[in-house]
């Protein structure tokens, strides 16, 4: 058996990683309010995490188009998640911030994801972990990276066009 590359390796990892990544989204979502969709739980994570903004940085900031947003938005809004108000430095402008409600559910969330990811890298040295989370948020963080995964798709599918 031929031995993988190191870029294989890690195109493998992060496909799985995806995958994984996706089906939380799911189970997410479906425990905060049943039937709330996958890419609604983005603009909650996000607000969490930042607090109150405004749409269009939203927008900018999940990579989405603010319509998306937008719909994302008013689902969240009629399950009671989300609210939206004037922003008091631009009344053209809204602002979007998490209900009491839904801090609360992803506070309980976020205590229980902590103690998850303990466990499971409770076999590995502190030393391990500490690189593993320097390295992942090294290799995430770059402020090309969505540029450079949408260069690389768009090079495989005009590879993939060649074939024909």
């Amino acid at each position: 058996m031929p031995r993988l590359r190191i870029e294989d390796a890690i195109h493998d990892a992060f496909v799985e990683l995806t995958t994984l990544g996706e089906q939380y989204l799911s189970d997410f979502a479906t425990r905060l309010s049943p039937g709330l969709r996958r890419g609604a739980v983005q603009p909650l994570l996000r607000l969490h995490r930042t607090g109150p903004e405004r749409i269009s940085e939203l927008a900018l900031e999940l990579g989405l188009d603010p319509t998306t947003v937008t719909r994302h938005l008013d689902e969240l809004e009629s399950r009671g998640l989300v609210a939206r108000h004037s922003d008091p430095t631009d009344r053209r402008a809204t602002l979007v911030h998490l209900t009491a409600k839904a801090t609360a559910q992803l506070d309980a969330a976020e205590a229980g994801r902590r103690t998850r990811l303990a466990g499971m890298l409770a076999d590995w040295p502190e030393a391990d972990r500490e690189a593993f989370a320097r390295l992942l948020s090294r290799f995430v963080h770059r402020p090309q990276l969505a540029r450079e995964i949408a260069v690389g798709a768009g090079e495989r599918a005009g590879a993939e066009g060649c074939r024909d």
